[in-house]
């Protein structure tokens, strides 16, 4: 389990005191908190039986609260006898930690861990079951909100949007419902055209005005997810928000960091990654490639021995692509890799000032390039887009001069401070409620 800043985006590992959770652990320092220590710390406050959890997917932060908020996750989890380890069952089901900074230790007399006894891949026929249930989303939201206090999922094997029951308690009493899943309408296969294929969810999550909305991968957009339970058309669940922009999207995750995406006239940026112009280097390998087939001819017609000949023609086939591999090698490991290993850490003000740069260079090398048109060039508009932060302008063109429209920006002033002060008095609101 990792932190990471949704400033900065600095990561470092969850540490949690291994005290007490195996004789054979004799230190005073902190631990990594892994799927497998959350296991040890699950069975030592539940030492009837061993656990184990495995597959943990589907993080999700559930309602805001004074301390940590709580997290709840997905996990395979397999139920053992302590004594003989023999395995009494293994099943999906929902974990909600209370306080994942401090997992085993509970607080405001709760137990610090709840799991669910429900399998959400249910085996039993006439209950509906989902084996692959890989997203969470928890309604969270300021002020009233008919999905407040909510969570859905979305069964990856179906495509089918389900909601789940995430209160481990009602009042005082222990919740037997809690973390039981239902389809959304009743209907399995909610999220496509009916007699079609199933739409391709990748990514959900709510969003500030109560929305639940999604990334549709097939046609790379951005979707609306309807949960009125009385609609029963699985066309009329799901509505275009946003056309994604036609091109190649990189996932950025622990084992890619970083990546740097130009759009339109992209070879300056090429030149700038790679350390040469794509033209010059499109040159040089159908230079190569000319140059050998046409040796392999002439070897051909100079050489007897066909078998020989056939053979020699077949090795410089071969050599072709390895020198074109040898060359990208040569370029990633010189050129790109350790750019991408400073812009991977690079805070968010610095990646702006970098994509900035890059189309500076565009615009210069066409501005002095006579053979080529000036098609880049001017303000230019930069904005940074962070999970935590969402949209932030950092340098915005106007259609009219700042100096000679004062009013303009007093009238963005004063509307910003009056959603504040709504925000606020949402706040009161919320925590007088509580």
């Amino acid at each position: 389990f990792m932190l990471v800043s949704t400033t900065t985006y600095d990561a470092r590992p969850l540490m949690v005191d291994p005290d007490g959770l195996s004789p054979t652990i004799e230190t005073d320092d902190d631990m990594v908190l892994t799927s497998a220590m959350l296991s040890d710390l699950y069975t030592q406050t539940h030492p009837e039986f061993e656990y184990t959890f495995s597959d943990i997917r589907g993080l999700e932060f559930g309602e805001i609260t004074y301390l940590v908020d709580p997290l709840y996750l997905v996990a395979t989890v397999t139920k053992s006898d302590p004594n003989t380890s023999a395995v009494i069952e293994t099943r999906d089901s929902l974990l909600r930690i209370d306080n994942i900074l401090d997992p085993a230790t509970p607080w405001d007399l709760a137990t610090g861990m709840w799991l669910s006894v429900h399998d959400l891949d249910n085996p039993d026929p006439d209950i509906l079951g989902f084996e692959d249930v890989r997203m969470l989303a928890y309604g969270n939201v300021l002020g009233s909100n008919a999905d407040n206090g909510l969570m859905y999922g979305i069964d990856s094997a179906t495509q089918t949007l389900i909601r789940i029951d995430p209160r481990p308690k009602v009042g005082n009493q222990n919740n037997t419902k809690y973390g039981m899943a239902y389809a959304v309408g009743g209907e399995m296969n909610n999220l496509g055209d009916p007699g079609g294929d199933p739409d391709d969810i990748q990514a959900m999550d709510c969003g500030l005005d109560g929305k639940l909305y999604a990334i549709e991968n097939t046609t790379q957009s951005i979707v609306q997810l309807f949960t009125n339970p009385t609609v029963v058309q699985s066309s009329s669940r799901i509505e275009l928000v946003l056309e994604l922009p036609s091109t190649e999207y990189t996932q950025i995750d622990f084992d890619n960091s970083a990546s740097i995406v130009p759009f339109a006239q992209s070879e300056m940026i090429y030149t700038f990654m790679e350390g040469v112009d794509p033209r010059y280097q499109n040159t040089l390998e159908n230079l190569l490639g000319d140059f050998l087939n046409d040796f392999s001819k002439v070897l051909k017609d100079k050489i007897p021995d066909k078998k020989l000949a056939q053979n020699i023609d077949k090795f410089l086939t071969l050599k072709i692509p390895e020198f074109n591999n040898a060359l990208e090698s040569h370029r990633k490991k010189y050129n790109v890799q350790p750019i991408m290993a400073a812009v991977s850490s690079l805070p968010k003000e610095d990646l702006a000032a970098l994509a900035e740069s890059l189309v500076h260079l565009t615009s210069l090398k066409r501005k002095v390039s006579a053979d080529q048109t000036e098609s880049v060039g001017g303000p230019i508009d930069v904005a940074v887009i962070s999970k935590g932060d969402g949209f932030i302008w950092i340098k915005r063109k106007h259609y009219f001069e700042a100096d000679k429209n004062p009013l303009y920006f007093v009238r963005l002033i004063s509307e910003s401070l009056t959603q504040k002060e709504n925000n606020h008095a949402q706040k009161g609101k919320k925590g007088k409620g509580i």
